[in-house]
């Protein structure tokens, strides 16, 4: 990757990792392990070095339910 980050691709990050902030944010996504879900990112960081777990870590966002 360039000096930058990962998060410049032009179709952004392929993987990502969600960071929970408190346990009640862990205990919402647990309720949703096996599914496929959409999560409204508020804030994410580019991962630095190619060996990083994932491209990019999402520390803000929310769950968007349908309606």
């Amino acid at each position: 990757p360039p000096p930058n980050g990962l998060c410049n691709l032009e179709t952004g990050p392929a993987t990502f990792q969600i960071v929970t902030n408190n346990n009640a944010q862990a205990a919402q996504l647990k309720g949703f392990v096996g599914k496929e879900i959409s999560l409204k990112v508020d804030e994410v960081a580019c991962a630095q070095e190619a060996g990083q777990m994932s491209e990019a870590v999402v520390t803000k966002w929310s769950v968007v339910t349908k309606h």
